[in-house]
């Protein structure tokens, strides 16, 4: 499964998480404590999540396992040990470092895209005449070295813009927009739109469909 629509799925799931637990943008949850009923052995759950089509319901079946343990102390290890190399460097506790990052920033209303790019609601500048509009971004990562160093890139990226598609193609031509039918067309055949696949084939019957995801539980201590 593609990681746009895999992340589109646990949306829904992470959610209904323990609060202490947080998301890598992939299949890894890093849980400060052990979450109930899950083991090494792994077990297999449901989810009722929202049909976009209206046209049934949709469960998520997922398999869900504690993988191993994590000390982000690893890092202080690291960092005090006079012959470590960068082959050693502690890559899975620098890795619950950036998740928390990226769950700390969400705290900011910053859009999640992705595993990494955090990005602001509003945008930036707006393009009227291109129907976009450019949104400021934020890359976060951990890097330690002789300290532990947070890097923070910034990043742009732009959008069409959100809102009634006759409201925002009316601020484009005003009250000329009757008169721009051709411009208009162009205009809706330049956008690209992407969406999930749910149904290989029309049915009168109430749409039931069964996801599977496969979900790694990784235990962090601080």
């Amino acid at each position: 499964m593609p990681p746009k629509e895999k992340r589109a799925l646990l949306s829904h799931l992470i959610p209904t998480l323990p609060k202490q637990t947080l998301y890598d943008g992939g299949h890894i949850i890093f849980a400060e404590q052990a979450i109930s009923g899950v083991t090494t052995n792994g077990c297999n759950r449901t989810l009722d999540i929202p049909d976009p089509l209206g046209s049934g319901s949709l469960i998520l079946t997922y398999r869900i396992l504690e993988t191993q343990t994590i000390s982000t102390g690893d890092i202080l290890d690291y960092l005090n040990n006079p012959n470590a190399t960068t082959i050693s460097m502690p890559q899975d506790a620098i890795r619950v470092l950036d998740c928390f990052l990226k769950t700390f920033f969400k705290e900011f209303s910053l859009e999640s895209l992705g595993k990494m790019a955090l990005f602001e609601k509003d945008p930036t500048q707006k393009f009227q005449q291109k129907l976009f509009g450019v949104h400021k971004g934020y890359l976060g990562n951990v890097r330690p070295q002789w300290k532990v160093r947070i890097n923070l890139d910034l990043t742009f990226k732009a959008f069409l813009i959100a809102g009634n598609l006759a409201d925002v193609l009316y601020d484009k031509y005003g009250d000329d927009i009757s008169y721009r039918v051709q411009q208009m067309l162009d205009d809706v055949k330049g956008i690209r739109v992407q969406t999930n696949k749910l149904y290989k084939e029309k049915t009168s019957k109430p749409a039931m469909l069964h996801i599977y995801i496969y979900i790694y539980i990784y235990i962090y201590y601080l």
